[in-house]
């Protein structure tokens, strides 16, 4: 690599989310991406993140907390389907997904 290359990940269609953090579990063929947004808790997942236009899905029940979602993923994701997430804030708070980030 001669230098960073960004990419835009389309997520919520391109609308210019802040990304505060991203995890990625898998291989180029086959995987799950993470992204927790800057100024909110969201949580998005994406199975496709490799395609021109992803999918992307929030999580239905969000992370505790007021901003900076920083997301991560266990080692064994693939098996485990286990994430986390830590956000910031007064109420700030680390949360646990045992079903690959669809609740905290």
């Amino acid at each position: 690599m001669d230098g960073p290359i960004a990419t835009d990940l389309y997520v919520a269609g391109g609308a210019g989310l802040c990304i505060r953090s991203i995890d990625y579990s898998g291989t180029i063929a086959s995987g799950t991406l993470l992204a927790g947004e800057h100024a909110t808790t969201t949580v998005r997942r994406s199975a496709d993140p490799y395609v021109s236009s992803p999918t992307w899905y929030s999580a239905i029940t969000p992370p505790t907390g007021d901003t900076d979602a920083v997301v991560g993923m266990h080692p064994d994701f693939a098996t485990t389907d286990t994430c986390y997430a830590g956000t910031s804030g007064l109420s700030s708070g680390f949360s646990i997904s045992t079903d690959g980030g669809v609740n905290f």
